[in-house]
Order: C-alpha cells, then sequence, then structure tokens
C-alpha cells in the first residue's frame, strides 16, 4: 500500500492519504449513478419522516452508537467479542427506522398523531437500558433499580380486560383497589 508509511502494517497514516480519500469520495459523489442513488435516499427520508423526527433520529443513532461501543469495548474486555454480534447493530438500526417511518406513514393515513411518538420512546429506552445494564461492569455507578424499573415500565403488559379483572380480585381482597 503507497498510503502507508513504512512503519508497522499501516498503523500510521501519512499526509498523503488524506487528500486521496478526498479524492476517492470526489470522484464517488460525482457519478450519475451516485447522485441518483443519494438523491432518491434524500426524498425517502423526506417522505418517511417529518423534519420533527429528524432530532429524535439522530438522538436514537447516538445511543445506538454509544451503546455499541459499550458492548464492544466490554466483550474486548472479557474476550467474548464476535463480528455476528457486531454486525447485528446494522439490521438493528434499520429495523428501528423502519418501525419509526411506518409509525409515521400510519399517522399520515390515520388520525393517530401519537404513534410516531411511542415508537421513538421505546426505541430510545430499548436502547438507554441497554446502556444502562452494560456500563456498571466498566465501574460507573448507576442509582440501583434504575434499569431495572425501567425494564419493567417496557415490558410491563398492558392494562387490558383481563388484567382489570385480577386487580378488582386483587382489590376485593385487600380494599385498596377500586373499579367503577
Amino acid at each position: 500500500m503507497r498510503y502507508m508509511t513504512s512503519s508497522v502494517q499501516g498503523k500510521h497514516l501519512t499526509s498523503e492519504f488524506m487528500p486521496y480519500l478526498s479524492h476517492l469520495v470526489n470522484q464517488l459523489v460525482a457519478t450519475p449513478i451516485a447522485k441518483a442513488f443519494f438523491s432518491a435516499v434524500m426524498i425517502a427520508l423526506v417522505y418517511l419522516f417529518d423534519e420533527d423526527l429528524f432530532y429524535a433520529l439522530h438522538a436514537i443513532l447516538a445511543l445506538a452508537v454509544i451503546d455499541t461501543v459499550i458492548a464492544t469495548h466490554l466483550s474486548l474486555k472479557l474476550k467474548q467479542f464476535r463480528w455476528e454480534k457486531f454486525v447485528h447493530v446494522f439490521y438493528k438500526l434499520i429495523i428501528y427506522f423502519l418501525l419509526i417511518s411506518s409509525a409515521n406513514l400510519v399517522e399520515y393515513a390515520l388520525p393517530i398523531y401519537f404513534l410516531d411518538d411511542v415508537v421513538i420512546w421505546f426505541v430510545a429506552g430499548t436502547e438507554f437500558i441497554s446502556i444502562l445494564r452494560n456500563i456498571p461492569q466498566l465501574g460507573v455507578q448507576v442509582p440501583a433499580g434504575l434499569a431495572e424499573k425501567l425494564e419493567t415500565f417496557i415490558t410491563q403488559k398492558p392494562l387490558n380486560r383481563i388484567n382489570r379483572v385480577e386487580y378488582k380480585k386483587l382489590g376485593k381482597q385487600k380494599g385498596t383497589v377500586k373499579w367503577r
């Protein structure tokens, strides 16, 4: 590799590598196929996501990157790193963005104006819980029970008819829960 220094296997890059990389990127973007691809991606992003969602998408991306960095650091530290798990992050991000865009499209079709917010809260909460689970292993103190409380908030069953019957029975036994 002519753009690497002669020191050890390209650990240090010479100053001519960055201009070369910039030249390659400019050539890639200058092709008509690349312009059409990037234009189609931008049109899809504008169509699938409101401009209000862009900050949320950036936040979710940042949370996913932070979670990935922490998890990768821990797996390397414990000597359990696997590329399959690392590549899984990209699939997870694609699924997250598909969920959010689907919720946004449903909002266009039906008068449900909170659906994308619920999906964003769920995705961001999931990433935050993952960070809270992993960060104590790095030696950072987390308030006791915070991750467990957030996890139960996300995974608890909705209050449906079956749960109301169970709560009614519980209220009759203890006299604390009152239903109409």
